[in-house]
């Protein structure tokens, strides 16, 4: 009997929701470029501004604080590199994504505890020593454990020494509560991709009296911040996707998610999952058993017909090891042998189950017959690999 393939790599991408297809189907049966002053062009500006209204209803903004991007990383360089140019110290946590670690040459860097949360005594103490105006950015959720900052408390201390606030909340949207006006930050990163919304759009929010320096010259769209044309169809997707994900319960998610983790620990309890004293995300697992790497567990799991990750999407197509772990303490052969299960709201108990069942034959296989760096890993793969339907591209 042939399996469906399972999908659990829900923190790479969610699926692109129904609705928000059938919104962009509509923009792209219409002509016209949204910065022409003729009724073409206006309708799509319209339908540009109806999706800002959208997304900053959800968030809890002004709309005319909502800048339009290609994508979380777009959003993140644009708010560090402007703030890097115009004079200020950027200081970022150990555990952000690249596209923040990477943004501006030599940003300061925040530590963080064995769980993965900003050590708030050394956060504290870097701030007391600034004489220059400051950045600090700490993501709200991180994709790779899905441990939750204490982003109250950090933004207190932020603001006793006057410093500004970015948070890249691209993988707690939609799981999480995040409001922007609650929260108190400056500045907020979003990601279609992460909602169930198409690839290629994002959005930063950014309080309306704060100068940013655009990245991209040539135009005078999303407020002089952001010059090109707009993306229309995948903005309208956007809004459409994020309405619907902020109506969602992870509930459910979170009790079958706990079911893995313990199911996980009883098969192997030489296991260890990071950030699981932390408060997490409901969906994600990471999860390492020591000793054997990582990327050929994922491509077991992947000719098993499942889909998980050995990290974020981003650099996962690199084989190395994560800067997030090693910045947690974590011991090498922890480091190197970590996987990221991510679950979604589509889930269920018996794609739980399979995961199980199949985890337990990798370990048994790779308890008799340790995996080598030089190894051909396809050697040990199990028998069932010609068992699930190829998953339609």
């Amino acid at each position: 009997m042939k399996r469906i393939p399972i999908y659990l790599d829900y923190n790479a991408a969610m699926p692109l929701r129904p609705h928000a297809l059938k919104e962009m189907q509509e923009i792209f049966s219409l002509t016209g470029n949204p910065s022409s002053i003729h009724r073409f062009g206006h309708a799509l500006a319209m339908r540009i501004e109806n999706a800002r209204h959208q997304i900053a209803t959800c968030l809890n903004s002004l709309p005319a604080e909502i800048i339009f991007t290609s994508g979380g990383t777009e959003a993140n360089n644009l708010v560090l590199q402007s703030h890097h140019k115009n004079g200020y110290d950027i200081l970022v946590s150990a555990v952000e994504h690249d596209s923040v670690l990477k943004s501006v040459e030599n940003p300061k860097t925040i530590p963080v505890d064995n769980k993965g949360i900003v050590c708030l005594d050394a956060f504290a103490n870097m701030l007391s020593r600034k004489t220059q105006p400051t950045l600090i950015s700490v993501m709200l959720a991180n994709s790779e454990t899905g441990v939750i900052q204490p982003l109250e408390e950090i933004i207190a201390i932020a603001k006793h020494h006057n410093a500004l606030v970015h948070t890249d909340a691209a993988q707690a949207m939609g799981r999480i509560s995040c409001n922007f006006k609650g929260l108190g930050v400056d500045f907020m990163t979003l990601s279609s991709l992460k909602v169930g919304g198409p690839a290629g759009v994002g959005a930063l929010i950014a309080k309306e009296k704060l100068p940013l320096t655009p990245l991209l010259m040539g135009g005078g769209q999303e407020r002089g911040k952001r010059a090109g044309t707009p993306n229309t169809a995948g903005i309208c997707g956007f809004a459409s996707a994020i309405t619907e994900a902020s109506q969602e319960s992870w509930s459910n998610c979170q009790a079958l998610r706990d079911e893995l983790e313990c199911k996980l620990l009883h098969l192997t309890p030489e296991a260890y999952i990071f950030g699981q004293q932390a408060p997490r995300l409901p969906n994600t697992t990471c999860i390492s058993l020591p000793n054997h790497r990582s990327d050929k567990y994922v491509m077991m799991y992947d000719l098993e017909g499942i889909a998980i990750s050995a990290g974020s999407a981003c650099s996962s197509g690199k084989i190395k090891s994560s800067h997030v772990l090693k910045a947690m303490n974590a011991s090498e052969e922890y480091v190197n042998s970590a996987i990221r299960v991510s679950l979604g709201l589509q889930t269920t108990k018996v794609e739980i189950e399979e995961f199980c069942k199949i985890w337990q034959d990798i370990a048994m296989k790779l308890q008799k017959q340790p995996l080598t760096k030089d190894q051909n890993f396809q050697d040990l793969t199990i028998s069932r690999r010609e068992s699930y339907v190829s998953p339609e591209l």
